[in-house]
């Protein structure tokens, strides 16, 4: 057997080697001449000085730091492509449809409906459901199944006809929706009682500061060239003076004359030493209580109170103590204690809280309604102005509902009570 042995040279080893220096030689010059251009195109960019050097100063400091942040720049890509090959799977695993599939599905598809049937008891109920007839005032007139039974539904007829209600039977109820519900009803006679025209001519005196309908009129008035309605004169010269605009407050527009007149009318109707106007009925409460009230001082609050009046307590950010609903003394004996929920009680709790921590003395006010909204009770002024009086607090009083409702004349509560106006510190409504 032959055996051969070959022995390398070192001649032949550094031309192997020159070889493939030769061969790759084009390909590391192109890499190093497009590492060049980088880095010269890196270093135009505005703060890549900056970078270069948190990046030295990085890795010098932490170098686990950078590892972090290159796995994560790769781990980003990585996201990205893979969310574009997710994608592209998804495309390959989609179902398509030829055109002739798609009508044969939609001609298949049968739709639900969009409102189920109704059951016996719903159409009952709708039934019963009060409907205005005519137009929408103090007194509306309304009506349903239980005033005309030919309105009731049934499965077989679950929809009302609008053209059956102007033959129905209705019946005048009195809307509680608006502010001008104690209007006299239109139909009554010019004879009527004395004490429904001065409400009547009350809410007259303070539609100034109101909105709604105050006739039950079926039809509107209108007037012609030769006999224009009454106060159109007057409603053309107010446009051709202070323009047309979508509202008139002074916080809107500012203050002009007819709003000083505005709250020296009232003032002088209302007998207080004068009067502020406000843009909206909800901002009245909610913005005079916190400009009185502040933080640290004490207001007692009835429960009762409407939600205007509660808003208006929150943003004062006072210390807030309530007493029962219309519960000023407590038990009527007036022999015995005045009850611990009750007004009285109330603050004679604070008294004793005052005199034990020693608190300074700060502001204390009274909040309460005329004619509660809620409940319709009233409260009684003269009571409560000697328990303020008693205890040196003021009194805020919201006459919203007792103005124009309750009075000889619809000055609201300290008319009925024939207590002068000043007595009452601050009067609110609206």
């Amino acid at each position: 057997m032959t055996s051969y042995v070959y022995h390398y040279s070192p001649l032949e080893t550094e031309s192997s080697s020159s070889m493939t220096t030769q061969t790759l030689q084009p390909v590391l010059v192109l890499l190093s001449y497009g590492l060049h251009q980088a880095e010269k195109g890196f270093n135009a960019l505005p703060g890549s000085a900056v970078l270069l050097r948190y990046i030295r100063e990085s890795h010098r400091n932490d170098p686990g730091r950078t590892l972090l942040e290159v796995l994560l720049a790769l781990f980003a890509v990585w996201t990205v492509f893979q969310s574009r090959r997710r994608a592209a799977r998804e495309a390959r695993n989609f179902v398509k449809l030829t055109e002739q599939e798609v009508d044969d599905l939609v001609d298949e598809w049968t739709p639900e409906p969009l409102v189920p049937e109704l059951s016996q008891a719903a159409l009952t109920a709708w039934s019963k459901t009060p409907i205005i007839v005519g137009p929408a005032s103090s007194r509306p007139r309304v009506t349903n199944a239980l005033i005309d039974p030919s309105l009731a539904l049934t499965p077989s007829n679950p929809a009302l006809d609008p053209s059956v209600l102007a033959n129905a039977k209705t019946k005048e109820v009195i809307n509680l929706a608006s502010f001008n519900f104690t209007l006299a009803p239109s139909s009554s006679s010019s004879s009527s009682s004395s004490g429904s025209s001065s409400v009547s001519s009350a809410s007259s005196a303070v539609l100034i500061t109101s909105t709604g309908a105050s006739s039950n009129s079926t039809s509107s008035p209108k007037g012609t060239a030769e006999q224009p309605l009454p106060g159109t004169e007057t409603a053309i010269n107010t446009l051709r003076k202070y323009g047309l605009g979508s509202c008139g407050p002074p916080g809107f527009y500012g203050t002009i004359d007819v709003h000083l007149e505005l709250e020296k009318n009232i003032a002088s109707f209302l007998g207080t030493e004068s009067a502020i106007i406000y843009s909206q009925g909800f901002s009245t409460a909610s913005s005079v209580i916190p400009a009185f009230c502040k933080r640290g001082d004490v207001i007692v609050a009835d429960r009762g109170v409407n939600f205007v009046i509660q808003k208006g307590l929150q943003l004062s950010r006072s210390t807030i103590r309530w007493y029962d609903h219309n519960s000023l003394r407590g038990p009527s004996s007036s022999s015995s204690p005045a009850s611990p929920s009750s007004l009285v009680g109330v603050l004679e709790q604070l008294e004793k809280e005052f005199k034990r921590k020693k608190t300074p003395l700060t502001r204390r006010f009274i909040v309460t309604e005329g004619l509660f909204a809620d409940s319709g009770s009233l409260t009684d002024l003269p009571v409560l102005l000697s328990i303020a009086k008693r205890f040196k607090y003021r009194i805020i009083l919201d006459e919203s509902f007792s103005i124009g409702t309750l009075g000889r004349t619809g000055r609201g509560l300290t008319e009925l009570y024939n207590v002068p106006a000043e007595e009452v510190d601050m009067i609110i409504g609206a």
